[in-house]
């Protein structure tokens, strides 16, 4: 399966809260807002001449690391595919407002200048910064499975550092011959097939397989290293039961529920037990939710009720979205899925109503009108059914109550 690179790429690095961006020539980009018009010029300009350099100087196959003159710090690479096209991640900074940075800037700027200038590094991302640039290293590097990736740093002041091959900063680099990384990469193909067609014994073998191609000390050892690992698995599950055709809903659903728990992991027995756990649900997510197996018929009666619970979902209104008979499109969906029409609409609405009770603050008969019931007790009944208590105290347990 070919996983989308740059959309991985973009998910991990957005768990920093740190952005990628896609530049043409001539790699320009929005002035910084700093709210002090006397700056924003100073520090557009800052940044072009960085872009400019990185730019000119980034080859084929070279991570460029540069700091500006203002402490922001980014990366950027040349697309594989189309030299032209730079990829430029960031803003993100690696330390603090130094007492060092604020008198060069109280020197340059002046009092009020300088304190404008702390208060926009303030608000950039300071993520872990060597298990960050470990994760771009290592993911960028992906992107160039026959080349070895180079890393390169600039910064404001200073001309580039000595060029650093990142395959030799490490045993785990080094490991990485061609021979190693094609029998990697197919591991890696093989797990995400298992798990995209939902079959748990599969995926835990090919699991299994994978981890013998492990990242070795880049994901072990410190809590941030535990979870960065996670973080880049729970990608590649959503991405690869997306393409199984699971529907968006559940995507968000359980990557996002992954996404909370992963930073509560701490040693590498948790991290063990939340991969397992990850496997099954991602997998039982595709046997349960997954379209690709299903009739055009009951693939377009699925997508229209998950994305329309408010709506009129009666069995004549799926027929005619389908152009095909009442009774036929009854059939066919209880044999393809194992549940009536009406069973199913009724678990999707209870499911989307539990979700609101969890997450909002609005009134019972509010939360039914939401997923299509104007009847606040035939809802009490409908919900008490299929989640075992009634909505009210569904909503007390969820928060920590009874």
């Amino acid at each position: 399966m070919q996983i989308e690179l740059q959309t991985v790429l973009k998910e991990a690095v957005s768990a920093f809260s740190v952005s990628l961006l896609e530049l043409m020539p001539p790699y320009g980009i929005e002035p910084l807002e700093l709210n002090v018009p006397a700056l924003q010029k100073e520090a557009e300009n800052s940044l072009q001449r960085l872009l400019h350099r990185a730019a000119v100087e980034t080859g084929y196959a070279e991570l460029m690391m540069f700091r500006g003159r203002l402490g922001a710090c980014f990366a950027a690479f040349r697309h594989p595919e189309r030299s032209e096209k730079l990829i430029l991640i960031g803003p993100w900074r690696d330390g603090g407002f130094s007492s060092e940075r604020r008198e060069g800037f109280r020197a340059s700027f002046g009092e009020v200048g300088a304190a404008a200038l702390e208060e926009w590094f303030r608000t950039i991302p300071q993520p872990p910064v060597p298990a960050f640039e470990t994760v771009l290293s290592r993911l960028i590097s992906l992107w160039f499975p026959e080349d070895r990736l180079t890393l390169r740093h600039l910064s404001a002041d200073e001309g580039p550092r000595e060029e650093q091959d990142v395959f030799t900063d490490s045993l785990f680099w080094q490991r990485y011959t061609e021979g190693y990384l094609e029998q990697r990469y197919e591991a890696e193909n093989q797990l995400l097939n298992a798990v995209a067609g939902g079959n748990e014994q599969d995926a835990l073998e090919a699991f299994r397989y994978f981890r013998t191609f492990d990242l070795g000390s880049r994901f072990t050892g410190s809590a941030e290293r535990l979870q960065h690992g996670l973080v880049i698995l729970n990608t590649l599950f959503r991405k690869s039961v997306e393409r199984a055709g699971v529907h968006p809903y559940y995507l968000d659903e359980i990557s996002s529920g992954f996404a909370v728990r992963l930073h509560e992991v701490q040693t590498a027995e948790e991290k063990q037990r939340l991969e397992r756990e990850m496997l099954a649900e991602y997998t039982r997510y595709v046997r349960e939710y997954a379209l690709k197996n299903y009739s055009t018929p009951v693939k377009k009666s699925i997508q229209y009720i998950n994305r329309n619970l408010d709506q009129d979902l009666s069995l004549m209104n799926l027929a005619r979205i389908s152009s095909i008979s009442q009774s036929y499109l009854s059939n066919l969906f209880r044999k393809e899925t194992g549940t009536t029409l009406t069973e199913y609409i009724s678990q999707q609405r209870v499911y989307r109503a539990a979700q609101l009770l969890r997450e909002t603050d609005n009134s019972i008969a509010s939360v039914a009108e939401a997923v299509g019931i104007l009847d606040e007790n035939y809802f009490t009944k409908m919900f008490r059914k299929y989640a075992g208590m009634p909505p009210s105290r569904y909503r007390l347990r969820s928060r920590g109550g009874e």
